[in-house]
Protein backbone atom coordinates (compact mmCIF):
# COMPACT_ATOMS: atom_id res chain seq x y z
CA UNK A 1 0.00 0.00 0.00
CA UNK A 2 2.82 2.39 0.71
CA UNK A 3 4.33 1.98 -2.55
CA UNK A 4 0.57 2.65 -4.21
CA UNK A 5 0.21 5.82 -2.47
CA UNK A 6 3.66 6.69 -3.44
CA UNK A 7 2.84 6.13 -7.22
CA UNK A 8 1.99 8.05 -9.65
CA UNK A 9 -1.62 7.09 -10.39
CA UNK A 10 -2.12 7.84 -7.00
CA UNK A 11 -0.76 11.27 -6.70
CA UNK A 12 -2.29 12.62 -9.83
CA UNK A 13 -5.68 11.50 -8.63
CA UNK A 14 -4.79 13.42 -5.31
CA UNK A 15 -3.78 16.64 -7.19
CA UNK A 16 -6.65 16.55 -9.12
CA UNK A 17 -9.06 16.29 -6.27
CA UNK A 18 -7.23 18.62 -4.28
CA UNK A 19 -7.46 21.63 -7.08
CA UNK A 20 -11.25 20.67 -7.65
CA UNK A 21 -11.50 21.60 -3.61
CA UNK A 22 -9.33 24.46 -3.49
CA UNK A 23 -11.99 25.78 -6.22
CA UNK A 24 -15.06 24.88 -4.95
CA UNK A 25 -13.69 27.06 -1.57
CA UNK A 26 -12.96 29.84 -4.09
CA UNK A 27 -16.52 29.96 -5.23
CA UNK A 28 -17.95 29.34 -1.91
CA UNK A 29 -19.61 26.35 -2.67
CA UNK A 30 -17.69 24.82 0.40
CA UNK A 31 -16.15 25.44 3.39
CA UNK A 32 -12.44 24.85 4.39
CA UNK A 33 -13.54 22.46 6.95
CA UNK A 34 -16.11 20.79 4.62
CA UNK A 35 -12.75 20.67 2.37
CA UNK A 36 -10.57 19.49 5.04
CA UNK A 37 -12.87 17.03 5.91
CA UNK A 38 -13.89 15.89 2.58
CA UNK A 39 -10.23 14.87 1.78
CA UNK A 40 -9.59 11.21 1.22
CA UNK A 41 -7.10 9.13 3.39
CA UNK A 42 -5.94 5.76 3.09
CA UNK A 43 -7.51 3.36 6.51
CA UNK A 44 -4.72 1.13 7.50
CA UNK A 45 -6.54 -2.45 8.27
CA UNK A 46 -4.74 -5.44 9.17
CA UNK A 47 -3.98 -8.49 6.53
CA UNK A 48 -6.47 -11.61 7.18
CA UNK A 49 -5.34 -14.20 7.93
CA UNK A 50 -4.33 -16.28 5.14
CA UNK A 51 -6.78 -19.40 5.58
CA UNK A 52 -4.77 -21.68 3.16
CA UNK A 53 -2.41 -24.19 5.26
CA UNK A 54 0.82 -24.98 4.94
CA UNK A 55 1.23 -28.31 3.94
CA UNK A 56 4.85 -29.59 4.55
CA UNK A 57 6.61 -31.83 2.41
CA UNK A 58 8.24 -34.83 4.16
CA UNK A 59 11.36 -36.59 2.59
CA UNK A 60 9.44 -40.08 2.26
CA UNK A 61 7.06 -38.56 -0.03
CA UNK A 62 9.45 -37.80 -2.44
CA UNK A 63 11.51 -41.21 -2.35
CA UNK A 64 8.49 -42.56 -2.94
CA UNK A 65 7.39 -40.23 -6.48
CA UNK A 66 11.60 -40.75 -7.94
CA UNK A 67 12.53 -43.46 -10.00
CA UNK A 68 16.18 -42.95 -8.84
CA UNK A 69 17.71 -45.78 -5.96
CA UNK A 70 17.93 -44.66 -2.78
CA UNK A 71 20.51 -46.07 -0.65
CA UNK A 72 21.36 -45.24 3.35
CA UNK A 73 18.15 -44.12 4.67
CA UNK A 74 19.44 -46.18 8.52
CA UNK A 75 21.35 -42.73 8.96
CA UNK A 76 18.58 -40.25 8.37
CA UNK A 77 16.93 -38.85 11.53
CA UNK A 78 13.88 -36.96 10.82
CA UNK A 79 12.46 -34.09 13.42
CA UNK A 80 8.94 -32.46 13.54
CA UNK A 81 7.64 -29.84 15.64
CA UNK A 82 5.21 -30.67 17.54
CA UNK A 83 3.00 -27.32 18.46
CA UNK A 84 3.32 -26.02 14.65
CA UNK A 85 2.05 -28.11 12.23
CA UNK A 86 2.97 -26.23 9.21
CA UNK A 87 7.35 -25.64 9.74
CA UNK A 88 9.20 -28.27 7.13
CA UNK A 89 9.98 -31.34 8.64
CA UNK A 90 13.94 -31.39 9.35
CA UNK A 91 16.73 -34.24 8.76
CA UNK A 92 20.00 -34.91 9.45
CA UNK A 93 22.19 -37.27 8.31
CA UNK A 94 24.65 -39.35 9.94
CA UNK A 95 26.53 -41.34 7.56
CA UNK A 96 27.84 -37.45 5.97
CA UNK A 97 26.78 -34.87 8.34
CA UNK A 98 24.34 -33.60 6.28
CA UNK A 99 21.14 -31.56 7.16
CA UNK A 100 18.48 -29.87 6.08
CA UNK A 101 14.33 -29.55 4.62
CA UNK A 102 13.46 -32.49 2.77
CA UNK A 103 14.25 -31.14 -0.97
CA UNK A 104 18.17 -30.67 0.06
CA UNK A 105 18.39 -33.97 1.83
CA UNK A 106 16.67 -35.37 -1.08
CA UNK A 107 19.27 -33.96 -3.25
CA UNK A 108 21.88 -35.37 -0.76
CA UNK A 109 20.95 -38.81 -0.88
CA UNK A 110 20.94 -38.63 -4.67
CA UNK A 111 24.53 -37.36 -4.30
CA UNK A 112 28.02 -38.50 -4.96
CA UNK A 113 29.59 -38.13 -1.29
CA UNK A 114 25.94 -40.24 0.26
CA UNK A 115 26.34 -42.83 -2.01
CA UNK A 116 30.13 -43.12 -1.86
CA UNK A 117 30.43 -42.98 1.97
CA UNK A 118 27.35 -45.54 1.83
CA UNK A 119 29.37 -48.07 0.05
CA UNK A 120 32.51 -47.89 2.03
CA UNK A 121 30.40 -48.10 4.96
CA UNK A 122 28.50 -51.54 3.61
CA UNK A 123 31.99 -52.74 2.17
CA UNK A 124 34.77 -52.45 5.21
CA UNK A 125 38.27 -52.53 4.16
CA UNK A 126 37.67 -53.03 0.38
CA UNK A 127 39.52 -50.67 -1.13
CA UNK A 128 37.98 -51.60 -4.71
CA UNK A 129 34.89 -49.26 -2.97
CA UNK A 130 36.95 -46.08 -2.47
CA UNK A 131 36.86 -43.20 -5.22
CA UNK A 132 34.04 -44.65 -7.31
CA UNK A 133 32.66 -42.86 -10.14
CA UNK A 134 29.32 -41.36 -10.61
CA UNK A 135 28.30 -44.51 -12.46
CA UNK A 136 29.76 -46.75 -10.43
CA UNK A 137 28.01 -45.89 -7.62
CA UNK A 138 24.68 -45.34 -9.78
CA UNK A 139 24.89 -49.13 -10.42
CA UNK A 140 25.77 -50.03 -6.92
CA UNK A 141 22.59 -47.80 -5.74
CA UNK A 142 20.57 -49.76 -7.97
CA UNK A 143 22.14 -53.15 -6.55
CA UNK A 144 21.13 -51.79 -2.70
CA UNK A 145 18.29 -49.93 -3.52
CA UNK A 146 15.54 -49.41 -0.68
CA UNK A 147 12.78 -47.66 -2.38
CA UNK A 148 10.85 -50.21 -1.56
CA UNK A 149 11.25 -51.00 1.87
CA UNK A 150 9.23 -49.64 4.59
CA UNK A 151 10.49 -46.30 4.85
CA UNK A 152 9.34 -45.65 9.00
CA UNK A 153 11.73 -48.65 9.84
CA UNK A 154 14.36 -46.81 8.11
CA UNK A 155 14.36 -43.23 9.23
CA UNK A 156 13.99 -42.72 12.32
CA UNK A 157 11.27 -39.62 13.34
CA UNK A 158 10.99 -37.94 16.69
CA UNK A 159 8.29 -35.61 17.06
CA UNK A 160 9.60 -32.97 19.35
CA UNK A 161 9.53 -29.03 19.73
CA UNK A 162 12.51 -29.62 22.27
CA UNK A 163 15.04 -31.80 19.48
CA UNK A 164 13.86 -29.54 16.65
CA UNK A 165 16.08 -26.73 15.52
CA UNK A 166 13.66 -23.79 15.63
CA UNK A 167 14.51 -20.91 13.23
CA UNK A 168 14.82 -17.50 15.38
CA UNK A 169 11.38 -16.18 16.62
CA UNK A 170 9.63 -19.66 15.81
CA UNK A 171 9.99 -21.95 19.16
CA UNK A 172 6.80 -22.10 21.48
CA UNK A 173 8.93 -21.04 24.55
CA UNK A 174 10.46 -17.38 22.45
CA UNK A 175 8.95 -13.69 23.72
CA UNK A 176 7.96 -13.04 19.98
CA UNK A 177 5.61 -16.23 20.23
CA UNK A 178 4.24 -15.52 23.70
CA UNK A 179 6.75 -17.57 25.87
CA UNK A 180 9.21 -16.57 28.40
CA UNK A 181 12.35 -16.83 26.31
CA UNK A 182 13.56 -19.40 28.04
CA UNK A 183 14.26 -22.67 26.40
CA UNK A 184 13.65 -26.32 27.95
CA UNK A 185 16.30 -27.98 29.36
CA UNK A 186 16.43 -30.46 26.58
CA UNK A 187 16.12 -28.08 24.22
CA UNK A 188 18.89 -27.75 21.04
CA UNK A 189 19.24 -24.20 22.25
CA UNK A 190 20.58 -24.91 25.56
CA UNK A 191 23.06 -27.15 23.46
CA UNK A 192 26.66 -26.49 25.46
CA UNK A 193 24.95 -24.59 28.15
CA UNK A 194 23.44 -26.54 30.88
CA UNK A 195 26.02 -27.33 33.46
CA UNK A 196 25.60 -30.83 33.36
CA UNK A 197 26.93 -30.63 29.88
CA UNK A 198 25.49 -31.89 26.58
CA UNK A 199 24.23 -35.34 25.94
CA UNK A 200 23.56 -36.83 22.49
CA UNK A 201 23.08 -40.70 21.84
CA UNK A 202 25.78 -42.20 19.92
CA UNK A 203 26.19 -45.86 17.69
CA UNK A 204 29.38 -48.15 18.81
CA UNK A 205 30.23 -51.26 18.68
CA UNK A 206 29.10 -53.68 21.76
CA UNK A 207 31.97 -55.77 24.03
CA UNK A 208 32.73 -59.18 21.99
CA UNK A 209 30.58 -61.21 24.13
CA UNK A 210 27.70 -59.02 23.78
CA UNK A 211 27.23 -60.77 20.28
CA UNK A 212 24.58 -58.31 18.97
CA UNK A 213 27.05 -55.82 17.11
CA UNK A 214 25.54 -52.31 18.04
CA UNK A 215 24.31 -50.24 20.55
CA UNK A 216 22.95 -47.15 21.23
CA UNK A 217 24.69 -45.62 24.03
CA UNK A 218 24.27 -41.89 26.00
CA UNK A 219 27.78 -40.10 26.15
CA UNK A 220 27.93 -37.31 28.34
CA UNK A 221 30.43 -34.17 27.24
CA UNK A 222 31.32 -31.04 29.46
CA UNK A 223 30.24 -28.49 27.79
CA UNK A 224 32.41 -26.37 25.70
CA UNK A 225 31.81 -23.05 28.02
CA UNK A 226 32.45 -25.49 31.01
CA UNK A 227 35.86 -26.46 30.00
CA UNK A 228 38.70 -24.65 31.96
CA UNK A 229 42.57 -24.30 30.64
CA UNK A 230 44.51 -26.74 32.88
CA UNK A 231 46.89 -25.38 35.97
CA UNK A 232 49.77 -27.99 35.58
CA UNK A 233 51.62 -29.90 33.28
CA UNK A 234 49.24 -33.30 35.34
CA UNK A 235 46.11 -31.37 33.79
CA UNK A 236 47.32 -30.52 30.59
CA UNK A 237 48.35 -34.49 29.96
CA UNK A 238 45.23 -35.82 31.12
CA UNK A 239 43.35 -33.65 28.72
CA UNK A 240 45.38 -35.26 26.16
CA UNK A 241 45.06 -38.40 26.72
CA UNK A 242 41.05 -37.67 26.96
CA UNK A 243 40.95 -35.98 23.72
CA UNK A 244 42.83 -38.69 22.03
CA UNK A 245 40.37 -41.37 23.07
CA UNK A 246 37.45 -39.52 22.33
CA UNK A 247 39.19 -38.83 18.96
CA UNK A 248 39.66 -42.64 18.33
CA UNK A 249 35.78 -43.28 19.43
CA UNK A 250 34.87 -41.27 16.85
CA UNK A 251 37.13 -42.68 14.38
CA UNK A 252 35.54 -45.98 14.80
CA UNK A 253 32.13 -44.72 14.76
CA UNK A 254 30.76 -46.97 11.47
CA UNK A 255 29.22 -43.23 10.11
CA UNK A 256 32.86 -41.95 10.18
CA UNK A 257 33.21 -42.58 6.73
CA UNK A 258 37.23 -43.50 7.24
CA UNK A 259 38.41 -46.94 6.23
CA UNK A 260 41.02 -48.35 8.22
CA UNK A 261 44.48 -47.12 6.60
CA UNK A 262 42.91 -43.24 6.91
CA UNK A 263 42.54 -44.32 10.87
CA UNK A 264 45.92 -45.58 10.69
CA UNK A 265 47.26 -42.50 9.51
CA UNK A 266 45.55 -40.30 11.62
CA UNK A 267 46.32 -41.62 14.77
CA UNK A 268 50.03 -41.75 13.66
CA UNK A 269 49.80 -37.97 13.11
CA UNK A 270 47.88 -37.57 16.00
CA UNK A 271 50.43 -39.61 18.25
CA UNK A 272 53.79 -37.67 16.76
CA UNK A 273 51.68 -34.17 17.51
CA UNK A 274 50.59 -35.78 21.12
CA UNK A 275 54.42 -36.23 21.36
CA UNK A 276 55.99 -33.16 20.15
CA UNK A 277 53.08 -30.99 22.90
CA UNK A 278 54.36 -33.37 25.90
CA UNK A 279 57.97 -32.39 25.44
CA UNK A 280 56.95 -28.64 24.98
CA UNK A 281 55.34 -29.35 28.31
CA UNK A 282 58.45 -30.96 30.22
CA UNK A 283 60.55 -28.10 29.17
CA UNK A 284 58.09 -25.96 31.16
CA UNK A 285 56.19 -24.51 27.67
CA UNK A 286 59.38 -23.50 25.95
CA UNK A 287 59.73 -24.24 22.23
Amino acid sequence: MNSHVSGVKHMKKQLALSNDRDDKVRRGLMTEKEAKMSEPRVKRIPNPESTKKKVPIRLQEKIRETMDPVVGLRFVKEFIAVSDAEMEPHYECELCGAMGQSNGMFSHLMGHKHRQRFMEDISGDDRRMLNLTQAELLYKAKEYNENNHKLSDLIRTTRSDEKYPWPPGKAPWTVERGGTGIPPDGARDNFGKNRHGARYEQEGPRSAEDGTGMIDRLVKLPAPGMVRAPSSREEAQKMMEEGRKLLTMAMGFSGSGLGERDRQVIQASMAAVLAKVDENLAKGGRY
